[in-house]
């Protein structure tokens, strides 16, 4: 088999279990949480540095 057979056929197992996994909706919602995050971190402290702010915003999208 060639390699390039070999590596489509990862890459399509790959997006078919992506798929099942996560749905259109749990996307959409994720998105949505992580820009909510990234705004309530900028606006509750806006002279705090960058990286606390990173934290927040990866603490509040992994919740």
């Amino acid at each position: 088999m060639p390699p390039h057979d070999q590596r489509f056929r990862i890459a399509n197992a790959a997006r078919a279990w992506w798929r099942a996994v996560l749905s259109d909706r749990v996307i959409i919602v994720a998105v949505i949480m992580t820009v909510g995050a990234l705004i309530a971190a900028v606006t509750a402290q806006p002279d705090a540095p960058l990286w606390k702010r990173g934290v927040v915003v990866g603490a509040l999208s992994i919740l």
